[in-house]
C-alpha cells in the first residue's frame, strides 16, 4: 500500500464540465490536479446545450471561449407560435453584451472542448477509475479508488465531487440531498430537419397549441434541431409540416429539483449536478457547475497549504471566514438558480388556456418596456431572476 501521506494534490472526482472546468482553472493557477472519471468513454448524449455569457467571460482566459463560439450554434432570438400562427419575436440584439446572441453548444461538445485544452497541458482524464471512500480530515483526505478491479490510495489535498446526482463524493461526506421529482414526463429529441425557411437556424422556437402540450425547438446547426415537449413521445408532437430525415437521439425523463444545504467538509468540496440539479427551463445547470468550478479553484489557489499545526490563529480564522464565504455564496447563488428555473417551468407547464394567453402578454412586455426587456435579457446571460 502506498504512503497516501506524500505527494497530496487536488482529486477531482467527475469529468463532466464542473470536473473539466475546475481542472483547467487550477491548472492556470500552477496547480495540478488529478481527475477521474468512472466511465471507459466520455459521454455522447447529453441534454445541457446553452453556454451563457457568465460562462464565456468566465472561460476567456483559459483559450476555451474561442473554441466554444467555434463549435457552436447562434442563435439571435425566440419565435413564439400559438395554434400554429407567429404571435412575436423575442431578438437578443439588445443583450448588454458585445455577444448579444446566445450561444447553444451540445454538452458532450463542451466537455471535448474542455479535455482537449487539458491535454494541451499534460493533464488527461483517468477513465474507469472510481471513487470508493475518503478519511477526511482538516489538510485533505485520505482516499480509495479503483481501478480496472485493483484498489489503490491517494492523498488528496483537496477532494472536489464533481460526479453528478448521484454523487459517490457527496454521500462520503454524509450531506444530504433534499428536494422532490415531478411526476409529469419529458421528452426530447435531436432530429435532422429538411432546410425550410420557416424553421431558421438562428433562432428558437415555442409552439403552443390549445390543450396540448408545449414544444420548444433550438437549432444545433447543420440541419440538426432539439425539440423539447413536457409530455411523452415527442417525436408524435412535432408539426405535421416539418419533415425530418433522421432521429439522432431520443429521450424521456423526469426533473428532480434537488440541493444540499452544505458544499464543504474540511477541504472537500461539492460542485455541479453533485449539489444542486433542477428543470433545464432557462439554461442555467451546466452553467452554474461551471461557475461553481471557476469560484472554488480561485478559493484552492488562495488557501494556504501549509500544515494546519503551522497555522495562527489569525491565518485560521482568516481561511475559516474564506470557505464559509464560498459555501454561502454557492448556497445562495444555487438557491437563485432553482427559484428562477422552477418559475419557468412553471410558466411553460401551466394550463394551456392561461398559457396562451400568459405568454403572448409576458413578450409584449419584454418587447416594448425596456426596463422588463434588459431584465429578462440579463436573465437570459445568467445574471439575475426575471
Amino acid at each position: 500500500m502506498p504512503d497516501t501521506k506524500k505527494a497530496a494534490l487536488p482529486l477531482i472526482v467527475g469529468a463532466g464540465p464542473a470536473g473539466l472546468t475546475a481542472a483547467l482553472m487550477l491548472m492556470r493557477r500552477g496547480i495540478t490536479p488529478r481527475i477521474i472519471d468512472r466511465a471507459p468513454a466520455p459521454a455522447t448524449e447529453s441534454r445541457a446545450l446553452l453556454v451563457n455569457h457568465a460562462s464565456l467571460d468566465m472561460l476567456e482566459k483559459s483559450g476555451v471561449t474561442g473554441r466554444l463560439l467555434k463549435s457552436g450554434n447562434r442563435i439571435d432570438g425566440v419565435r413564439i407560435h400559438v395554434n400554429k400562427k407567429e404571435k412575436g419575436f423575442i431578438s437578443f440584439e439588445h443583450i448588454p453584451h458585445e455577444r448579444n446572441y446566445l450561444l447553444l453548444v451540445p454538452q458532450f461538445t463542451t466537455e471535448a472542448i474542455l479535455s482537449d485544452a487539458l491535454a494541451e497541458r499534460g493533464l488527461r482524464v483517468e477513465r474507469g477509475t472510481e471513487f470508493r471512500s475518503a478519511a477526511f480530515d482538516a489538510e485533505g483526505a485520505d482516499v480509495q479508488l479503483l481501478r480496472q478491479g485493483s484498489e489503490g490510495a491517494m492523498r488528496a489535498s483537496w477532494l472536489i465531487g464533481a460526479d453528478g446526482a448521484h454523487s459517490s463524493v457527496r454521500k462520503a461526506m454524509k450531506i444530504a440531498f433534499d428536494g422532490s421529482r415531478d411526476e409529469d414526463m419529458f421528452s426530447l429529441a435531436d432530429v435532422m430537419l429538411d432546410n425550410d425557411p420557416d424553421i431558421p437556424e438562428n433562432e428558437a422556437g415555442l409552439y403552443l397549441n390549445t390543450d396540448q402540450p408545449f414544444l420548444v425547438r433550438f437549432p444545433l446547426g447543420n440541419g440538426v434541431h432539439r425539440v423539447i415537449s413536457n409530455a411523452p413521445g415527442i417525436l408524435g408532437r412535432l408539426p405535421e409540416a416539418w419533415v425530418f430525415d433522421k432521429v439522432i437521439w431520443t429521450s424521456e425523463f423526469a426533473i428532480s429539483h434537488r440541493m444540499t444545504d452544505r458544499r464543504l467538509l474540511g477541504r472537500a468540496a461539492l460542485i455541479g449536478d453533485a449539489a444542486h440539479i433542477h428543470s433545464p427551463a432557462g439554461g442555467r445547470g451546466m452553467n452554474l457547475g461551471i461557475e461553481d468550478a471557476v469560484t472554488l479553484a480561485e478559493l484552492i489557489a488562495s488557501t494556504p497549504t501549509i500544515d494546519a499545526s503551522m497555522l495562527s490563529r489569525e491565518m485560521e480564522d482568516e481561511q475559516r471566514l474564506r470557505l464559509r464565504h464560498w459555501e454561502r455564496e454557492r448556497l445562495d447563488r444555487a438557491k437563485e438558480t432553482l427559484a428562477f428555473s422552477d418559475r419557468l417551468q412553471d410558466l411553460a407547464t401551466m394550463n394551456s388556456s392561461m398559457k396562451l394567453f400568459a405568454l403572448p402578454m409576458l413578450l409584449q412586455l419584454v418587447n416594448t418596456i425596456p426596463a422588463i426587456r434588459r431584465k429578462a435579457l440579463l436573465a437570459a446571460m445568467g445574471q439575475g431572476s426575471f
